[in-house]
């Protein structure tokens, strides 16, 4: 799924787990596959569809820890900063080596997500 998510074609990447989803409707990689392909895609109502996938991950317990950088950009964009910086620290206590964690750190040190 993230080579899928890197090939950076979101609606085909939305068309395969779509239908992936039909099996395995609650899959935490899925829902959080859906909603960075929703936010790449990037149309007109795609961050709010976006964030209910994402939460859905979130609710199963095991989305993997981009699931609340996701979040964080999405709350960030949406001018909830709070919860941006939340999610962002989640984030950071999920992957504290993450390849982006030095900059997240600094952006909350800074206090601008």
């Amino acid at each position: 799924l993230h080579d899928e998510l890197k090939r950076g074609r979101p609606h085909e990447t939305l068309v395969l787990v779509e239908r992936l989803l039909r099996r395995e409707p609650d899959a935490p990689d899925l829902l959080f596959t859906r909603g960075e392909a929703l936010r790449a895609r990037s149309q007109a109502g795609d961050d709010d569809l976006a964030l209910k996938a994402l939460e859905a991950a979130e609710r199963s317990g095991r989305a993997p820890a981009q699931t609340q950088r996701a979040l964080g950009e999405i709350h960030r964009a949406q001018g909830r900063l709070e919860q941006a910086r939340t999610a962002w620290r989640l984030y950071l206590e999920r992957a504290p080596e993450a390849p982006d964690a030095a900059l997240i750190r600094q952006s909350l040190q800074q206090g601008t997500p």
